[in-house]
């Protein structure tokens, strides 16, 4: 009994006994932070856990991640054409590349959505629908592809583009060009040079087996025909300032080939054994 004044007195009166008020008001504070479950975990020691496991799925995804993303930059599918062989590519869009003998090109399969480009060196004919920004890569220069078929040679660290049909255009360091249907370009003292020529399709006819030469210098013509029949050709000297047009079935052997070359010249090549 408390007196409030000298007229009030007030005699508290509790129905419930203290721990039972505690229990009803306060307890869920500690079913929430302290409370055991079924199996013996609190539910602080749960979430921590929960946490533990969320970091480490991460750290895996990451890892994992990682790694693709490692492997797309340095995976590269490389393809060769031996000597005296002529090798077709299916590029991941669908469209071909025709490798002549003695060519060889790589690219990443896993970026070719990102980055649709060819690495080249040799001859190669390029046909068929071509990704949005397709492109051809060599020491020599690059070739853009606006929608085309065309032939990129860069045998003897020479560099020539023949437009078939299409547009491409072709750079390098110092200049760049656009070539169209029977165009060609070439470089000459370091610049890319365009010009339109007769017969474009020419350029490609060793797809076909068939090996056409107009106006050529004969030592790149002997070139040629070595490198299609993997041989080594002895030959006279003095034939510098000689020019070649002419044109060959590769059903003929090299011994016939080079008769049919040099008897326009009364000279003779042989092969060397």
């Amino acid at each position: 009994m408390k007196r409030l004044d000298n007229k009030i007195t007030a005699v508290p009166h509790w129905d419930k006994t203290a721990d039972q008020i505690w229990n009803e008001r306060f307890a869920v504070l500690t079913d929430e932070d302290g409370k055991e479950g079924n199996d013996g975990q609190t539910s602080s020691s749960k979430i921590v856990s929960l946490k533990g496991r969320t970091r480490y799925i991460l750290s895996v995804a990451a890892a994992i991640l990682v790694i693709i993303t490692t492997t797309a930059f340095i995976y590269s599918k490389d393809i060769n054409a031996v000597s005296g062989e002529i090798v077709s590519v299916h590029l991941p869009d669908g469209s071909i590349a025709q490798l002549s003998t003695g060519t060889s090109i790589s690219y990443r399969p896993m970026l070719w959505i990102f980055s649709p480009c060819v690495t080249m060196s040799g001859e190669a004919y390029f046909t068929g629908s071509h990704a949005e920004g397709f492109s051809v890569k060599t020491k020599q220069g690059e070739i853009e592809v606006l929608g085309t078929s065309f032939n990129s040679r860069t045998y003897d660290d020479k560099f020539v583009v023949t437009c078939i049909e299409g547009k491409v255009k072709v750079k390098n360091l110092r200049s760049s060009v656009e070539l169209t249907e029977n165009m060609e370009s070439t470089i000459i003292n370091g610049k890319l040079k365009a010009e339109y020529v007769s017969d474009s399709e020419s350029a490609v006819g060793w797809t076909k087996g068939v090996f056409s030469f107009y106006n050529k210098p004969l030592n790149d013509v002997l070139k040629d025909v070595a490198r299609y029949y993997d041989v080594k050709i002895e030959k006279p000297e003095g034939i510098d300032t000689l020019r070649y047009t002419g044109k060959f079935s590769r059903q003929k052997s090299a011994e016939e080939v080079l008769t049919i070359i040099g008897q326009p010249y009364g000279l003779t090549f042989k092969i060397c054994k």
